[in-house]
């Protein structure tokens, strides 16, 4: 425990002393999801691999409620796949807005203070998008599917009346199986993409 906190706080200190004006201000900065881009971006890649395997779930939960296989509702699109469909949206837009970043820093290694203050700002806001609103959205999606198998009549007293409830036709025509597939590569593209900035941004 002591050699990790050590190491980190050599990180820091070489950062603060001998790093550029990005990597000085990013080692003096609060964040309530910190680290580096690319730490971010293996993260982000869970959140999505999460949502993945809450399909399956999710799929069961559908077909316990409306009736049929488990695998036919895979091609079904229950009203919570627009959540789902939404958490990939914002994963996709936070992932984006990190791998712009990391490709403006390796095209120019040294940005001046003022540049390297809105590149923190813009990594922050991307960060709390993919793992906080996007991790809010993958979550809310597994409670349901979860409740959904083990206890479906406990889901019955929170549907709106008239409402059809949240395993009920979404209308989108976008099913599981094609959310799970989107999530599947972005999942890969962001840890594969993570893993090789990691050197690249040392």
């Amino acid at each position: 425990m002591g050699d990790t906190t050590d190491a980190l706080d050599d990180h820091i200190s070489r950062a603060i002393v001998d790093g550029t004006p990005y990597e000085r201000l990013r080692a003096r900065r609060y964040s309530l999801f910190s680290g580096t881009i690319s730490s971010k971006l293996r993260r982000q890649g869970l959140v999505l691999a999460t949502l993945v395997a809450t399909v399956p779930a999710l799929a069961a939960a559908t077909a316990t409620a409306k009736g049929g296989t488990t695998w036919a509702a895979l091609f079904a699109s229950p009203k919570l796949a627009i959540l789902g469909l939404f958490a990939v949206g914002v994963e996709t837009l936070a992932a984006t807005a990190l791998f712009a970043i990391a490709a403006l820093r390796l095209r120019q290694e040294v940005v001046d203070e003022r540049t390297a203050h809105r590149l923190l700002n813009v990594e922050d806001m991307a960060a709390m998008l993919g793992l906080g609103t996007g991790g809010l959205a993958v979550a809310l999606v597994g409670l349901y599917a979860v409740v959904g198998v083990l206890a479906p009549d406990a889901l019955v007293g929170l549907q709106p009346a008239q409402a059809g409830g949240p395993f009920s036709a979404s209308g989108t025509g976008v099913p599981l199986a094609v959310i799970a597939a989107i999530a599947s590569v972005l999942a890969v593209v962001t840890v594969v993409g993570g893993a090789l900035l990691r050197e690249r941004l040392s």
